[in-house]
């Protein structure tokens, strides 16, 4: 698959990602940070939706889940992005 395919998509769960963070950030602002509603995507700990126990909390997801899920599709999408661009390159070992 071409690296700029891999850009794209990383961009695109990036922007996702952060456009639902943002979005439950006034959520909760709004209703005076009570994390009794569940607002947003389902996030789970590891092997997720097959055990209903590993669902995240509204306030661990708030603070945990979409920050790490930002910092790690932002980070795919900067070395891609690099990539792309010409800055870095990836090398391939035959």
């Amino acid at each position: 698959m071409p690296l700029t395919a891999f850009f794209a998509m990383t961009s695109a769960v990036f922007g996702w990602s952060l456009c639902w963070y943002v979005r439950a950030l006034l959520f909760y602002s709004r209703n005076g940070w009570d994390f009794s509603k569940d607002f947003g995507p389902d996030f789970y700990h590891g092997d997720g939706p097959d055990d209903p126990r590993m669902k995240m909390k509204p306030e661990e997801k708030m603070w945990r889940g979409y920050p790490l899920f930002i910092l790690i599709f932002g980070l795919f999408s900067i070395l891609f992005g690099l990539g792309v661009f010409g800055i870095i390159e990836f090398k391939h070992h035959t």
